[in-house]
């Protein structure tokens, strides 16, 4: 996808989605939708990619998985924008980075060293308290 490939992996993915449908493989299932609805962005495809990346967030939602929830938001909030729903847009990426800020994840974390002064529309990050294993050795 990412050299601008868009027939072959389409086929792939076609039959990965096929395969973790008949062994029902919902993490799998979830994020080739997403895959797809990346694949249909990348392609200026934006009905096509909102109802993939709709599916995947169905899916991440049903498994509880706050972090691919955030990234699959993230597509979401690029196919708004380039709907012209900048609201829209607005929403969905502020939903994720908030998910990314609450989990400290790269994307939160890539943020912070880009806005040292913190990151834009988003709260401060959370301290982080040491664990069990620091707090024995006191």
């Amino acid at each position: 996808m990412r050299r601008g490939e868009r027939d072959w992996p389409a086929t792939a993915l076609r039959s990965a989605l096929e395969t973790c449908r008949g062994s029902g493989d919902r993490w799998g299932e979830a994020l080739t939708l997403r895959t797809i609805g990346e694949l249909h962005l990348s392609a200026g495809r934006f009905e096509e990619a909102d109802q993939y990346l709709a599916a995947a967030m169905r899916g991440f939602t049903a498994i509880d998985t706050p972090l691919f929830r955030a990234r699959t938001l993230r597509d979401i909030a690029r196919v708004q924008r380039a709907r012209g729903d900048a609201a829209g847009a607005r929403t969905s990426h502020t939903e994720a980075m908030e998910i990314f800020r609450k989990h400290q994840a790269r994307e939160y974390r890539e943020l912070v060293d880009l806005y040292p002064g913190g990151v834009p529309g988003c709260a401060p990050a959370p301290r982080r308290t040491a664990g069990y294993r620091h707090a024995a050795r006191r």
